[in-house]
């Protein structure tokens, strides 16, 4: 851009013209603003006039993501998208010798419009999540009195062949579930692994758009939510993530590593318990248990459970619980599977 302020200074001089540069606005990528502060006697190479102002830049992905303040620049008047950069500071000190520029240059700063639009991505997310979160629960605890336990084959998740036996249609919450065919593998909920993927990808893109104005930041986000995407990504895999449940106990599966199966005979019962803003399913271990006594002291006195399930699996949590201590007591007390 140094070539812009140089055909100002050309201009005044009278000695050559110049080509101003371009502002715009744009869903995708940066969008460039000029603010008027104040009018000024300079004029164009072709005599057009201009005026003093400061420019931001927002970038943007489908809304901002963040305002940058790119400083002062010479607007022209009646052409919101055009401006010249600002000379040199030489340059500058002649021109406001002569009185074409003020001297010193007017204090701004940028308004509450200017942070809003700059980081309206950002607010729309924090209103449209919690709101979709509070809506769900408001209307899961409107249901709940009569809604029945999900089948273990969810519709919108892939089931390997592997699967075999799901949950009994007419099982209800609080009710005992009996003679449930065994094994049963649940699987997480894909079209929440797809939301978190898109929203991962979003951020990636609009960080590798951010690289040229702040790559410090940019590469930054590119390292943080593409790590996220390809964990969500992963997670689509029917062998990554799922909780598979037997006759003797139930095995936790989750980025394609598993855990020691938990036996049934071990687990005192399954409850749920509210861990970073999410209700999971939890459970402490039967009196005589003796494995990892001091991490599941700490993890008790923490999350006020010894262990919980990564995952609810497309079912409510109380439901799962439920779920979980009617296959408890039905392997445990020797009921046929």
């Amino acid at each position: 851009m140094r070539a812009a302020w140089i055909c100002v200074v050309v201009a005044v001089l009278m000695l050559g013209s110049g080509k101003p540069a371009v502002a715009g606005r744009f869903l995708f990528g940066t969008a460039e603003t000029i603010h008027h502060l104040q009018d000024v006697g300079l004029k164009g190479p072709n005599s057009e006039e201009l005026y003093l102002g400061y420019k931001t830049s927002v970038v943007n992905f489908g809304a901002g993501l963040y305002v940058s303040d790119d400083g002062y620049v010479l607007g022209i008047k009646g052409d919101e998208t055009r401006y010249f950069q600002m000379p040199a500071a030489a340059a500058l000190a002649r021109l406001q010798q002569a009185r074409l520029l003020p001297d010193p240059l007017p204090a701004y700063k940028l308004d509450v419009f200017d942070y809003l639009i700059g980081y309206s991505l950002w607010i729309i997310l924090a209103i449209v999540i919690p709101f979709y979160m509070l809506r769900d629960r408001f209307l899961a605890r409107r249901r709940a009195a009569s809604t029945t336990l999900p089948s273990a084959r969810n519709e919108d998740l892939a089931a390997p062949p592997a699967i075999q036996g799901e949950h009994p249609d007419d099982a209800r919450p609080g009710e005992a579930v009996r003679d449930i065919a065994l094994p049963v593998t649940l699987y997480v909920k894909r079209s929440r692994m797809l939301l978190y993927l898109g929203l991962a990808v979003i951020f990636v893109v609009g960080s590798v758009s951010a690289i040229p104005s702040r790559p410090d930041i940019a590469y930054l986000g590119i390292v943080f939510f593409g790590a996220g995407a390809v964990a969500f990504a992963v997670q689509l895999h029917p062998k990554s993530a799922y909780l598979h449940l037997t006759a003797d106990g139930f095995v936790m599966r989750n980025l394609f590593r598993s855990v020691p199966m938990v036996a049934w005979r071990d687990v005192s019962r399954f409850f749920t318990v509210r861990m970073k803003g999410a209700t999971m399913v939890a459970w402490n271990y039967a009196p005589g248990y003796g494995e990892h006594g001091a991490g599941r002291a700490i993890a008790k006195a923490i999350a006020g459970a010894e262990s919980a399930l990564p995952d609810t699996y497309g079912m409510k949590p109380d439901d799962l619980a439920d779920f979980m201590n009617a296959l408890r007591a039905q392997c445990v007390q020797g009921r046929p599977s």
